[in-house]
């Protein structure tokens, strides 16, 4: 029995009249990029939300009068304080992102993924989530309280100035010694990192300031990837002689970072970039209340319009926002690194 090929070669098989024609299939399913867009409204308040509208664009807040008590002493004069003195803040939101995206009738009507014009708004959006955080990061590190910050010394709090916080030129070396992180000898095998102790002293730095438990806000703390690991590894999370440390049942145990040191909500960062200076690479660990600065994104508005160059239509949103330091003293930050050097 022999067989005719339909295209005539020997062993071959016949393409299918369908071979020119192979349309591809697209997956409804789109690869977005996982962008962080919780962040401002855990770190952030919005007191000050919506003040502005229909009514201008500098908002002021009167400040709180500094009244002073005196000792009383029968029979002397009772001094009376005149217009004790208030300092107001004046707040005008200077930020603005946009996204603007067009497209063609032809990609609207061929296009597999239905409302490419909502997929494109989302993915603008999350960017700009993204670029407010990397903002959001520069605003921090300039708006501390000074006694939140470290001295000369690396030293910070309001009262007494115990907690090392570190700086740029001398940030804070997170293990004990580094004769100790290499040591590996059964005595002194045990990881000494100390970043989880830095850590609880942080929330010190913040408790220390007069008024900071009065506000009642939510302790928040803002770190590098390495750094949070570290206080993971850290010897008093992993002593496992310790049942009754809180530290280390949420560290080992729980494998939790919240709650930890006296903070609500702990966050790994991989945005923070470190700063190099004299041979020292210093990493910023950004710490807080919730009272601290107020986010207000007073204006967000979205737009659509015709093309003109080109049949189709082209979909804008703007965002005007900003950020306002209303109590510094509930903002702070610390250096540390993860290398060795002379400290």
């Amino acid at each position: 029995m022999s067989y005719i090929l339909a295209n005539g070669a020997t062993g071959g098989i016949a393409a299918l009249p369908s071979d020119a024609y192979a349309p591809d299939v697209t997956s409804k399913q789109i690869r977005m990029l996982l962008r962080n867009n919780t962040f401002m409204t855990r770190v952030c308040n919005r007191r000050y939300q919506g003040e502005l509208k229909g009514k201008g664009s500098k908002l002021v807040i009167p400040g709180e009068p500094n009244v002073l008590s005196n000792p009383y002493v029968p029979g002397q004069p009772l001094v009376t304080q005149v217009n004790p003195k208030a300092a107001d803040k004046e707040f005008y939101p200077n930020r603005a992102r946009y996204i603007q995206t067009a497209l063609t009738k032809e990609q609207e009507y061929f296009s597999a993924i239905g409302n490419l014009a909502g997929l494109y708004k989302s993915s603008g959006i999350a960017d700009i989530v993204e670029k407010q955080e990397l903002e959001w990061i520069d605003f921090a590190l300039a708006n501390p309280d000074a006694a939140n910050t470290g001295n000369a010394s690396g030293k910070a709090g309001k009262k007494s100035g115990a907690y090392l916080v570190g700086t740029q030129a001398a940030p804070i070396l997170c293990f004990d010694s580094y004769a100790e992180l290499k040591d590996t000898s059964s005595a002194n095998a045990t990881y000494k990192g100390v970043s989880a102790k830095i850590m609880s002293s942080l929330e010190s730095v913040l408790n220390e300031q007069p008024r900071n438990k009065d506000f009642g806000g939510q302790k928040w703390l803002y770190g590098p990837e390495w750094f949070m690991k570290s206080c993971q590894l850290s010897d008093i999370t992993l002593s496992s002689g310790d049942e009754s440390n809180a530290m280390s049942y949420f560290f080992r145990d729980l494998g939790e970072m919240k709650g930890i040191g006296g903070f609500n909500s702990i966050f790994r960062s991989n945005l923070l970039e470190p700063v190099e200076t004299e041979g020292v690479t210093a990493w910023p660990v950004i710490f807080g209340t919730t009272d601290a600065i107020c986010f207000a994104d007073e204006l967000t508005y979205d737009e659509q319009g015709v093309s003109e160059s080109t049949p189709g239509t082209f979909n804008r949103r703007v965002t005007v926002y900003d950020w306002y330091a209303v109590y510094p003293e509930c903002l702070g930050v610390a250096w540390v690194t993860n290398e060795d050097y002379g400290a």
